[in-house]
């Protein structure tokens, strides 16, 4: 299956009191332009996808634009998550409508993760949008008092995940996540101290 995966979009992003919004359009006609001639099975967007809880009118517009011409204009399914900038239920606003359509979104951890399952030539795939929480949401919704951290909740979350997914089966992950070894970029804010907000590979 062919994938295209994205992240971070941080759209409504200021930097030093400039609007990023034109610079974020031509890097988002990129893309587009990237998933016509590639013709991907379907395109990833791994949270993040707006700067803040409440982006500004353009950047709500623009990512408005841009999902109509990848879902309904080049007819590629999208499978986006709320990430730690977004508000996870401003997100998933409209999920039920819009999932006919193709595009899937999982905005706020509602405690279970149900598979977007896609198909192949080879058969099905399994795509599971985790999206970003808070361990004290997934203490919540996992019924869990013993997960104290990013790493603790991430694994029961994976694990309950697992206990209803076939190994046989084909899958992707969807989270968003700071993995141990993975290269952070200057553009990152942290929003954690001391490593807290870490979870292993």
């Amino acid at each position: 299956m062919r994938i295209l995966h994205t992240s971070d979009w941080h759209l409504g992003r200021l930097f030093h009191g400039v609007h990023l919004t034109e610079d974020q359009a031509y890097v988002l006609e990129q893309v587009i332009d990237t998933a016509g001639s590639a013709s991907p099975d379907v395109i990833l967007v791994s949270g993040d996808v707006y700067d803040r809880a409440v982006p500004p009118g353009e950047a709500v517009s623009l990512l408005d634009v841009v999902l109509s011409r990848l879902v309904l204009g080049l007819k590629i399914p999208v499978i986006m998550i709320a990430g730690n900038h977004d508000a996870p239920d401003r997100r998933g606003f409209g999920s039920w409508l819009m999932k006919e359509r193709g595009f899937h979104v999982a905005g706020p951890f509602s405690g279970s993760v149900k598979p977007v399952v896609l198909e192949d030539k080879a058969g099905q795939v399994c795509f599971y949008p985790l999206p970003f929480a808070e361990p004290a949401v997934m203490r919540e919704k996992l019924g869990d008092p013993s997960l104290k951290d990013h790493d603790s909740a991430m694994r029961a979350a994976v694990s309950a995940i697992r206990d209803h997914h076939s190994p046989d089966a084909r899958s992707v992950l969807l989270a968003h996540a700071f993995v141990v070894g993975g290269a952070e970029s200057e553009s990152e804010r942290p929003l954690s101290v001391g490593g807290a907000g870490t979870v292993s590979a």
